[in-house]
Order: structure tokens, then C-alpha cells, then sequence
């Protein structure tokens, strides 16, 4: 894959840069189809429109303006700015980098969902609490059995046990459940079948 590139103006001229060499204070100049490279203050826009849906949710190119606004807006109110992650789809204009890389609003929601923890779904949890109390009673079964055996026979040596011992290994590998998650597939088609709404003949 090709690395996103912008149009930036430098010593008088129109460059096209790796949007990762932006920084703050460079003059961008917006194109139709371009991708913005950074966070930005328009300075001139002329019939410009952006693509803001991957940032805003919005369906529809907003028309942005480069006129001062009258008080501080939200996100997708800030008619003034273009932002990293959008598209222009209509007009040209030129606009000054605020942000750029993580510090823009794209990197933001980028670094919230980095340090947002992932939980355990309860069905997970339950899985989880099965799977503890089955291993615990498998151990617990295989160590009596294993402490019957060397009860009832005779040892003589340590090469009796190492018999006895590899049974209460086979034992305890032969009664996990390996076909549990299958089982769980299983069950949960079966309740999802069973909760279809049934159809009028």
C-alpha cells in the first residue's frame, strides 16, 4: 500500500509530502479527491466541501467556511477546520496544520479505543467458571484414584508407581471435556432457533 500523501505549500512552492512530514504551521492546499494529512484551520475555502463521515458519522459532504466562528462548536460544527481521516469532495482551499499524528481528533479516538480494556462477555465468564470447577474436579479425581491404587497394591519399588502415576495422568487428559465449545455451539443455535417467531400458516 502506497503511504497518504498532501499537498503543502513550501518556499512558494506546491509540494506533495508523506501526510507523517506534516507539521504545525504548514500551509496545506486542498483538492477535490485529496485527503487531509492533518488537523487544520481553514484560510481560504472556495466551494469547499468534506467528506467527514469516518470522523463524524455525518452522510453528506459538509460545506466548510474559513470565517471566524462566533463561538466555540462542536466537532462536526466547526465549519472552520478540516480534520486528518477526511476527504475533500467538492472545491479548493488552502488551510494552516494545528495538529498533526496522534494530536489530531483522528488520533484521539484512535488512543481512547487503545486504552479502552475489553471485558469478558458473561457467556466468557461462565465458560470460564465451567472450565475452572471441571478442572478441579478432574484433579481431585484423578489424585484419589491415583491414592486408592497405591493403598490397595503392593509398591515395592519407584517403578510401581511410575505406572500408577501415568494412569492418573491418562485419567485426568481423558475426562477434559474437548468437546465442550462444540457443545456450546450446540446449545446456543438450538436457543436461538427456538426463540424465532413462529409463522401463521
Amino acid at each position: 500500500m502506497t503511504a497518504a500523501t498532501a499537498s503543502v505549500l513550501r518556499d512558494g512552492q506546491v509540494l506533495r509530502v508523506p501526510s507523517s512530514d506534516l507539521v504545525y504551521g504548514d500551509m496545506l492546499v486542498l483538492c477535490e479527491g485529496d485527503a487531509v494529512g492533518a488537523d487544520a484551520r481553514l484560510v481560504q475555502a472556495t466551494s469547499l466541501r468534506v467528506q467527514e463521515a469516518s470522523l463524524t458519522g455525518e452522510s453528506e459532504a459538509v460545506l466548510k467556511d474559513a470565517a471566524r466562528l462566533p463561538k466555540a462548536a462542536s466537532l462536526g460544527d466547526r465549519l472552520n477546520m478540516v480534520f486528518k481521516g477526511t476527504v475533500i469532495a467538492q472545491g479548493v482551499g488552502r488551510a494552516v496544520v494545528t495538529a498533526s499524528a496522534m494530536a489530531t481528533e483522528m488520533g484521539s479516538i484512535a488512543a481512547m479505543l487503545d486504552a479502552t480494556t475489553e471485558e469478558p462477555t458473561p457467556l466468557e465468564k461462565e465458560v470460564g467458571r465451567i472450565g475452572r470447577m471441571l478442572g478441579i474436579a478432574i484433579v481431585i479425581i484423578a489424585v484419589v484414584m491415583v491414592g486408592t491404587i497405591l493403598l490397595m497394591s503392593k509398591i515395592r519399588s519407584v517403578a510401581d508407581v511410575i505406572p500408577v502415576l501415568l494412569l492418573g495422568v491418562s485419567l485426568a487428559v481423558a475426562a477434559v471435556p474437548e468437546g465442550l465449545p462444540a457443545i456450546l455451539s450446540v446449545v446456543l443455535s438450538l436457543g436461538v432457533r427456538s426463540k424465532e417467531p413462529k409463522t401463521l400458516p
